[in-house]
Parts: structure tokens; sequence; C-alpha cells
């Protein structure tokens, strides 16, 4: 067969891979095996027959399903595997396409993908699908937000916890990182049930009104829990009340007993998900070793036990932050009394204490349209401020990696989630459709949100606290 005749025949199978799989998911695999690995060449040769093996295991997804691998053409292990006769089994049950060169329609196309490569190449893959799938969505026509991506990253060069964050927009990349493609089949299998209830799609999450939280109820869940339980608090407004000079929030004695005694109990994982800086955090909080706390919207994260910070924007480029600065600068000198407050991810522009609040306020709108131009960021209006923040970064993804540290959802019984700001979305997001969450707003019950209770005020949330480590289920380790 001539060259001619093989892209011809080539083509055809791309465009009736392209009809065929046109309402339904399409996973995308990509390989590059290194032929200096060796095991990841090992690997390599075993994802066709685990997909197999997967879609014999859950025949149901046969009808959702179509499969794209594109392997590289730069090993013999590759040459071995390009036969349509190693890969047929697959297109007997689901639309398959296999080729040796990527694919860019495919990529802004899937739904899911799968990398199996070194970490040097997966890192460069997901910037340039982030790059490739941005300009696809901004030459959109249809003005509705763009599908978010699952990526399964097979590394089994690196610790599994804790996964290596991502550079990404949270709300459009679901990143998991396995260590070997035997974790594909349950790992797949969770994604896709995350995606389908019954034959439809999840619906995504949408704000509603909360109901107010009833106490007893918490508590008993608490009590009744058999496995591990989680605890992830935002600090201003939800621990401690908002305030004019926000080094005055500090923690009361009441709270971090209160903190102290959960994080003694053995079953308990308590984080701190915090917009303040790392001193502010370990000033208040670092003598509890076993707390977690995460700083800057989660730009660095200390696990519990640990004494080290992570760095988790260590090799991030924020091109956008002297724009912002001199835009925040332009109205912070005419209004006496706002500040600039400048942190590694994000800079934020408080009008609280101006002199001129009327004015403030009206400017502030004249503000956040100068922002909207800025790339790679979002701007968030919070309670008498202005943040210009990284996609890259929210609370959202940290709540993921604490998630994945645990050991997925199935590890947990007992989840209690609190905030009252707009950044605190995001944390109540990542934990929408999981029905054992206590997601609470420290709020009014008017207050659109996607959290599903709410309370008043910080302090019924510290009150709430003490009624737990009271309670004759609460157990507590000899030492922090």
């Amino acid at each position: 067969m001539s060259l001619l005749q093989q892209q011809q025949q080539q083509q055809q199978q791309y465009s009736s891979f392209q009809q065929a799989s046109e309402h339904r998911l399409v996973l995308y695999c990509e390989q590059h095996p290194d032929p200096s690995d060796d095991l990841l060449q090992c690997q390599s040769t075993q994802l066709i027959p685990t997909l197999e093996h997967f879609l014999t295991s859950h025949p149901h997804w046969h009808q959702h399903l179509a499969i794209a691998n594109i392997m590289s053409t730069s090993s013999p292990t590759t040459k071995r595997q390009t036969s349509p006769s190693d890969v047929s089994p697959l297109s007997k049950s689901v639309p398959f396409y296999h080729h040796s060169h990527p694919e860019p329609s495919l990529v802004t196309r899937a739904d899911i993908c799968i990398l199996l490569m070194n970490s040097d190449k997966q890192q460069k893959w997901l910037k340039d699908a982030h790059r490739l799938c941005a300009n696809n969505n901004n030459h959109s026509t249809n003005g509705n937000p763009p599908t978010p991506k699952h990526v399964i990253l097979v590394d089994p060069s690196k610790p599994l916890l804790p996964p290596s964050p991502p550079l990404l927009p949270v709300d459009e990349y679901k990143v998991t990182t396995i260590q070997h493609v035997d974790q594909i089949p349950s790992t797949l299998h969770s994604i896709l049930s995350s995606l389908h209830v019954g034959d439809k799609l999840v619906v995504e999450a949408a704000p509603s009104h909360p109901q107010p939280l009833i106490a007893n109820q918490v508590i008993q869940e608490y009590q009744g829990a058999k496995k591990q339980r989680l605890f992830l608090f935002d600090y201003d407004g939800t621990l401690t009340p908002i305030v004019s000079r926000p080094e005055m929030a500090l923690p009361t004695r009441s709270l971090l007993d209160y903190l102290t005694a959960l994080c003694r109990d053995p079953l308990n994982t308590v984080w701190i998900v915090s917009g303040r800086d790392q001193k502010f955090l370990h000033d208040c909080f670092g003598h509890l070793q076993t707390l977690g706390l995460s700083a800057e919207h989660g730009s660095f994260m200390k696990m519990p036990g640990e004494s080290q910070w992570i760095d988790m924007l260590k090799d991030a480029v924020l091109p956008w932050k002297p724009e912002a600065l001199d835009i925040f600068s332009t109205f912070t000198s005419g209004l006496p009394g706002t500040e600039i407050e400048q942190k590694k991810s994000s800079i934020t522009w408080h009008y609280r204490n101006a002199h001129d609040l009327d004015a403030a306020v009206r400017k502030s709108h004249e503000c956040h349209q100068a922002l909207l131009g800025l790339p790679g960021v979002d701007i968030l209006v919070g309670k008498m401020n202005l943040e210009v923040r990284s996609v890259l970064v929210n609370k959202g993804n940290v709540v993921k990696r604490i998630r994945q540290q645990q050991g997925g959802d199935n590890a947990v019984d007992f989840v209690m989630c609190a905030g009252d700001d707009q950044t605190d979305e995001d944390m109540f997001r990542a934990l929408f459709h999981d029905t054992k969450t206590h997601t609470i707003l420290v709020g009014p019950p008017t207050k659109l949100t996607l959290a599903r209770f709410c309370l008043d005020t910080s302090q019924q949330v510290v009150d709430l606290l003490g009624q737990l480590v009271s309670s004759p289920h609460h157990k507590q380790s000899s030492s922090l």
C-alpha cells in the first residue's frame, strides 16, 4: 500500500471514529514509552489489555464510551503495538481509533485522558493541551462553558501521595495521578460513574438557598462514623469574625482547645484552608502538629504531621501580576484608607477602611471592569475587597488533593466543610456530589450558595466544634 493510500485510509478511519463517537464520552490515551525506562515500557504494553479487561468487566459502559489510542513511534515497543491485529479486540466493544501521531481535535474533544509518559512530558502535554483547549473554547460560538476534562497520569516513578500539582484551572481539569496501569479500571469506573447517573450526565452544581444546620443531626452522624472523618475550615469569617484589621483576627482560646481535641481523635483529619499567608497560619496554629494548613488558597500546603511547607506553584509563571498591581495602585492613590495586599498567587485590593466608603464602593465597580482584560486570572468580589487570583490555584483544588491523600471518597464517611466567602464556594463545589458531606455557609439562608447548610455566625461554628469534642463517641490519642 502506498503512503498516499495509507493516509487516505487513516483519514477515513478517523472520520468514521468521529461520527461513531458523536454521542459518547471519548477516552483519549497517549503513550510515549521511553526506551531507557523498562518500567514505563512494561506498563505501556499492558494498557490495551487493561482497557479490554475493563470493558469485559463493565459491559454497561460499551454504549457510552469511545476510545482513541495514540502510541508514539519513538520506540521498538511502539512498533510492535501499531498493528491493527494487536488492538482489534477493543474495536469489537466500542468505537476505537489507533494512530501513531497525536490529533489535536481529539485532545479538545476528549472527556477523559490517560497519559503514559515520563513526568516531564506529562507536564508539557498538560500545558500544551490547556493552551489548545483554551484557544478552541475562545473560538466556540455556543456560549457554553467548557466541559471539565478528567486526566489520569500514569507515573510509576513518583509516590502517589501527595500528587504532583498540575498547573491547570481546577474547574477545567480534574487530574488524578496513579502509579500503575492496574489502577486504571477502578479509577476509570469511578470517573465514568461521576459523569453518569443511569444513562444521563450528572447535572453541574448550581447554587441554591441553604438549609439551617441542625446540630444534633451532625453530632449523631459524627458519632456514627466508622471510618475516617474530614474537617475543612476557612479561617476569616468562619472560625473568627471579620474585623477591620486582619492582624487582629486571632483565634480564641476555646477555638484552639476544640481544634486540639479534634486533632487528637485518631479518626479525624483536620485542615484549615485559608487565604492567609504561611506566617500567620504558622504563628496561630503551628503548635498543632497534626493540623493540616493550606495558605494563600492552596499556593502552599503543610501536611498533617509535617513541619515543612510545600510550594505548590514553584514552577508557575504569573505574567499578569505587574498589570494587576498597576490597576490597583491607580485606584488606591485616589482613595485614602484603601490598601493592596500582595501574595504569591494573588493580589487583593481592600477598601473596608476607606475614608470615603461610598466612593470606594463606586470605584470598586470601575476597578472590576479594568481587571476583566487580564489573562489567566479569576476575579473575586469579596467582602469589601477585590481579588485577582491565578486560575492555577483555588480551594477546590486543595480539597481534591486532600481527598485523594486520604484514599478517595470511600475512605471517609463524615465530612464537614465550612466557609463564608466566594473563595469557599470552590470547596463546596468540589464536595457537591458527595452525599456524606456537611457543607456549611457561614451566613444567612437567603444567600445563594453551593453549600447545603448554613450557620449565622462564626461563633456558632466554634460552638458546634465544642459540642462535637464533648460527645460521648469522641476519642483522643495520647499525643498531637
